[in-house]
């Protein structure tokens, strides 16, 4: 914010360096703390969480390009994942009655789903991971299809129905998909796009208008 205030005030630009280090910590406090009173108890989690199992990515049908996201917190959730594979034995296995005795199990448990997702009935359609996804929300089990850049684009139609995705011509690359913003202000209209800049294409722009600077650098155009 000063070196905006400066800017706007002595038409001069200024060098912002911001360690990535230092503004992450803020969000590491009990992590920190918890590292200074028990030396070695903080370590890496990957995409498990604490207090969820089963809790992460799962490979479906032992395919590298098809996974499953699943995030069973409550064990209700857990009694429905069971009966939708039809697994009894799990579902009565005290080892996994409470989310805290899955969370000391973890390790079974995770064995326990990715065997049922390589051995469960593989969805008819072109998109069977997200076929896969759709009947588990619908019994009330938390998963979602994991996905990739251009799978999302593909596959994840609310992305479109939120206008979320924006196609812009560019000169070089023709129609191109842009993300929008990720939020709506009520008071505010959208900002206007724009498609990714060429090399130097707004140089002259910057020079004149922002940094009254009389002409582009010699030898160039733009």
């Amino acid at each position: 914010m000063s070196a905006l205030l400066a800017r706007d005030h002595y038409r001069a630009g200024n060098l912002v360096e911001v360690s990535q280090v230092a503004s992450s910590l803020q969000l590491l406090g009990p992590w920190l703390l918890q590292a200074a009173a028990e030396p070695g108890s903080v370590r890496p989690t990957g995409n498990q969480d604490p207090s969820a199992a089963p809790y992460g990515v799962y490979r479906c049908w032992g395919e590298a390009e098809s996974w499953l996201v699943l995030a069973v917190r409550e064990d209700e959730q857990w009694t429905r994942l069971c009966a939708w594979v039809d697994d009894a034995d799990a579902a009565a296995d005290r080892r996994f009655a409470t989310a805290a005795l899955r969370c000391a199990h973890r390790g079974d448990v995770d064995g326990l789903v990715t065997r049922w997702l390589a051995s469960h009935p593989r969805p008819d359609g072109p998109d069977p991971v997200g076929t896969l996804a759709a009947q588990l929300q619908r019994v009330g089990v938390p998963a979602a299809a994991c996905r990739d850049a251009r799978d999302l684009v593909k596959w994840e139609r609310w992305l479109h129905e939120e206008n979320y995705l924006r196609s812009l011509p560019h000169p070089e690359m023709g129609m191109v998909t842009y993300n929008a913003p990720p939020f709506r202000l009520s008071d505010h209209s959208e900002p206007v796009l724009f498609s990714a800049p060429l090399l130097g294409e707004h140089t002259k722009e910057v020079l004149q208008d922002w940094l009254s600077h009389d002409g582009a650098p010699s030898g160039t155009d733009d």
